[in-house]
């Protein structure tokens, strides 16, 4: 029986304290009626009171550990992989910053185990996925091979729990730039490939509300299908992915991250996969990352500029005049002129950096005010009570 087994739940999360997203989160975890659990947090660099918050809800609960990164690298899988090194679990599990858990989450899963067969790793349920327009949709249904070999991918991140030894026998997601949108089909086409067993819960135990949140992944990622396929299907990638050490200490935003791989592309593949970490620099606001960038990778974007995939995707959003030009130009530039324009933009990126700083401090700071102020106010009451309790007794 696995009644008592310990589950690690792994949360990756990144500027989701608002509109009570990631308390949210938390509160359905910390509230399962299955109490056996280690709940590790992993906040990619947040400046918004993240911190703060996950200290007020987990006081006293020994069961939390709060993982912090100084920076924002954009990449959950890349960041989240910390859990996997710490985490004592038997098994593993998920929960998102946009999600919430049904109460009976962990049992349900749980107990899929227990009424599996022995050699089942993976036990996944059904998720509620919730739209802008209050319409939703349901992810997860039984295992169809086929489907998923095609890319149709109808396993849901959450719910869903693995075998920490199957875990450690395949290895973590794939936290490449790559990747970033199918690391999780990557992985379960891993365990299907190696023979692992899948079982099928048919509940619904998690709902999604940041499907249409647009700074989220889905919404602020390309994605380019045929190199996606042709990196999967790079077998040498999977060396780093078991090796705990190299895949916390190997950088999968640096280009030579991929070095092996991009050696056998040709310069159309080249170019998409040299577009993938220009527009993730952008995203994570870190353009000084452009450096990493070598000269001949400057000109094979350059001339693959005017292609439609490239000329028509989600990097134009990054410039004001809505066009590629301001990147190019860039990239056109001098090498030396670049080191100065990009030292200009370090500097700012500190300020802000410095600014966010301030303002998460102060937001720490009103936090702690308003608790002030609420046991006061609470006093407050108390006294009036007792005062009129006071004054009822002697009329």
């Amino acid at each position: 029986m696995n009644t008592e087994k310990l589950v690690t739940v792994v949360l990756p999360t990144f500027k989701r304290n608002y509109n009570d997203y990631l308390e949210r989160s938390i509160k359905s975890i910390l509230a399962q009626s299955y109490t056996n659990f280690e709940l590790i947090i992993c906040d990619d660099g947040s400046y918004d009171g993240t911190e703060t918050l996950v200290a007020g809800i987990s006081t006293g609960d020994r069961r939390v550990t709060y993982l912090r990164s100084p920076s924002n690298c954009g990449l959950p899988a890349f960041r989240s992989a910390s859990a996997w090194v710490c985490g004592n679990g038997d098994f593993f599990t998920w929960c998102f910053d946009d999600c919430a858990w049904e109460k009976n989450y962990l049992a349900a899963l749980i107990d899929g185990f227990n009424r599996s067969t022995p050699d089942t790793d993976v036990v996944y349920g059904k998720a509620k996925m919730m739209f802008n327009d209050g319409t939703s949709r349901i992810l997860g249904k039984p295992l169809n091979i086929n489907e998923m070999s095609a890319g149709a991918n109808h396993i849901p991140n959450s719910p869903l729990m693995i075998r920490r030894k199957a875990l450690d026998s395949i290895g973590w997601y794939d936290p490449s730039i790559i990747l970033r949108r199918n690391c999780d089909l990557e992985l379960w086409l891993r365990l299907l490939k190696n023979g692992r067993k899948f079982e099928f819960i048919d509940e619904v135990l998690n709902t999604e509300f940041g499907c249409t949140l647009p700074d989220s992944l889905g919404n602020t990622s390309t994605v380019f299908s045929s190199l996606v396929h042709d990196y999967i299907g790079f077998l040498p990638r999977l060396d780093r992915l078991t090796n705990k050490t190299r895949i916390l200490n190997e950088d999968p935003l640096r280009l030579d991250y991929y070095a092996d791989f991009y050696a056998l592309l040709d310069d159309n593949r080249k170019s998409e996969l040299l577009f993938l970490l220009v527009e993730h620099y952008l995203n994570i606001g870190k353009p000084e990352l452009l450096m990493n960038l070598d000269q001949e990778a400057i000109k094979i974007l350059h001339r693959s500029s005017s292609r439609p995939t490239l000329r028509e995707s989600n990097l134009l959003n990054r410039f004001p005049d809505g066009s590629h030009s301001s990147l190019f130009l860039y990239l056109g530039l001098r090498e030396r002129e670049r080191a100065l324009l990009l030292k200009e933009i370090s500097e700012k990126q500190k300020y802000i950096d410095g600014q966010r700083k301030i303002l998460d401090d102060r937001y720490d700071l009103i936090l702690a005010l308003q608790n002030q102020l609420s046991s006061k106010n609470r006093i407050k009451i108390y006294l009036e009570n007792f005062t009129n309790r006071i004054k009822g007794f002697y009329r």
